[in-house]
């Protein structure tokens, strides 16, 4: 009848083993005081009714890759614990993940340093920021509304600030602050932020005679392309500006949110 194997020989060895052989010379097992034994490969999926082989069944360690065919792609169903998951070599996800592909996970402390080379550009952590000063002395004509040059940089992480503007390309939130010092008390400092060549704060004016400079600060949303901002000063006496390296005329802002 189909599927009958036709034994040809059982021969018993002197330790009480015996070895069944097919008519074709194969072995089909062999069997000793303890236990029998099957050859690799001789069992088919065929062979197995579904439900007959239990997780109680299977020794540990007893499956090996080796032993395991090559499977297709497939979607895992359910959740894998940390416990069903061998050991695997460091590797790089590419792609994005969703919400919807991941299980909930309880709150956990992250550990080690995320540093500044991991983070989005658009975020404020990395965002632009600047820093400049007036190197040489400039001129303000009385009562003259004026353009502050701020010649010396002290840095320019994104390389935003040229010609005494700043225009940063990454759209954003950005605080700035600006100031210049004059060389006498009796002179009253008016300062400005000009956005796209416009007023776009007063950021403050000084008339106390205590004072010999006037600083202020703003924040303004630049749109990271075009968008740029200068600093515009008066004074009420003309004169030169007091030129003391970064602790007087100076000018800096940095993102602190993006858009």
């Amino acid at each position: 009848m189909a599927g009958t194997i036709i034994v040809s020989s059982i021969k018993t060895d002197t330790d009480n083993s015996f070895i069944v052989r097919s008519n074709t010379g194969a072995t089909l097992f062999s069997v000793d005081t303890t236990s029998i034994s099957i050859p690799d490969g001789s069992i088919t999926s065929a062979m197995i009714a579904n439900g007959t082989v239990i997780a109680a069944d299977v020794a540990d360690g007893s499956i090996t890759d080796a032993k395991i065919a090559a499977v297709a792609n497939t979607k895992i169903t359910g959740l894998v614990t940390a416990a069903q998951i061998a050991n695997v070599a460091n590797t790089q996800i590419t792609g994005l993940i969703t919400s919807g592909q991941i299980a909930t996970v309880a709150n956990t402390q992250i550990t080690g340093n995320i540093t500044q080379a991991q983070i989005a550009t658009g975020v404020a952590g990395t965002g632009p920021a600047f820093s400049a000063y007036q190197g040489s002395a400039q001129t303000l004509s009385t009562s003259t509304t004026t353009k502050i040059t701020f010649d010396t940089e002290e840095f320019d992480t994104n390389s935003n600030f040229a010609s005494s503007r700043f225009t940063p390309t990454v759209a954003g939130y950005y605080q700035v602050t600006g100031g210049i010092q004059v060389n006498t008390t009796a002179c009253v400092i008016s300062l400005f932020l000009y956005k796209n060549g416009s007023l776009y704060k007063f950021l403050v004016t000084s008339n106390n005679s205590n004072l010999s400079g006037a600083y202020g600060t703003s924040l303004v949303y630049l749109n990271g392309s075009t968008d740029y901002v200068e600093i515009y000063a008066s004074v009420s006496v003309g004169q030169a500006l007091n030129v003391n390296g970064t602790a007087s005329s100076y000018f800096n802002g940095a993102m602190i949110r993006s858009a």
